[in-house]
């Protein structure tokens, strides 16, 4: 006669083989992803301001807009400094536009400006002089303003850097990169890979006369034709002030929160 196994003994038998089955079946735990925290910058804030003085003429054959910059809040030598250096010239320059001659055919004049916040609290600016005088098009010039907001002094770019030759030898880097890049991407977008075909001729800086601080970033500017047809505006490359810290002079350094 078949012996028949205790009930608790076939439950303790058949446990192992549960847990067993159990065990092989769960998914094995996976590390959790934690997102990382974006980093968020200070604003950027300046203790001054920069108004705006207008000089306008209005003729059928002779149109001049001009829009002057004049930076205020600065101690009262700062802003006579700042002044004598930029806002000075240029209303001269407006004077002597309203008082042109009006030729016979239609010419144009405008000036305006642009200035930037930027963190290392610097005072800068740019103005763009435009000019139709005949022809198929006008032209417009850029000029770059970078002022001490203590003093008032003008500065030169290279002055924030602790090498010279360190600093442009980086930035020509940089601008050789982007150049590369866009032209690749010309090349991409047009179906072609002929290197000839490029969206700007290839470039270097031997001093940063042409560049502005504009937020977080230093911005070289070329000129109409300098690089690239007329098409293509002023090219302008933003290369990220972060990169160029180690360059800087450590007081400006210090002001960089990365």
């Amino acid at each position: 006669m078949t012996r028949l196994l205790p009930l608790t003994l076939l439950a303790c038998l058949s446990l192992p083989t549960l847990a067993a089955s159990d065990n092989a079946s769960a998914p094995a735990p996976q590390p959790q992803v934690v997102p990382a925290k974006p980093v968020v910058l200070p604003p950027i804030a300046h203790s001054w301001a920069v108004d705006t003085r207008s000089y306008e003429r209005k003729h059928p054959r002779m149109q001049v807009s001009v829009k002057v910059p004049v930076v205020k809040g600065l101690t009262p030598a700062a802003e006579l400094a700042v002044y004598l250096n930029l806002s000075q010239p240029l209303i001269k320059r407006a004077q002597q536009l309203k008082a042109a001659k009006v030729q016979r055919w239609p010419q144009q004049f405008a000036i305006s400006f642009d200035s930037y916040p930027n963190r290392l609290g610097l005072i800068s600016l740019t103005v763009d002089d435009y000019a139709y005088t005949g022809g198929a098009h006008g032209g417009t010039d850029r000029s770059a303003y970078l002022f001490d907001p203590v003093s008032g002094r003008r500065l030169n770019m290279l002055d924030l850097f602790a090498d010279r030759h360190a600093a442009l030898a980086a930035i020509n880097a940089e601008l050789a990169r982007q150049i590369d890049a866009a032209n690749t991407q010309y090349r991409q977008d047009n179906g072609s890979s002929d290197p000839s075909q490029r969206a700007y001729e290839d470039a270097s800086v031997t001093d940063l006369k042409q560049a502005c601080l504009k937020n977080d970033e230093l911005d070289v500017f070329f000129g109409l034709y300098e690089i690239a047809p007329y098409s293509a505006g002023i090219p302008t490359f933003a290369i990220p002030l972060a990169t160029l810290k180690p360059l800087l002079k450590p007081a400006y350094q210090n002001k960089l929160p990365y």
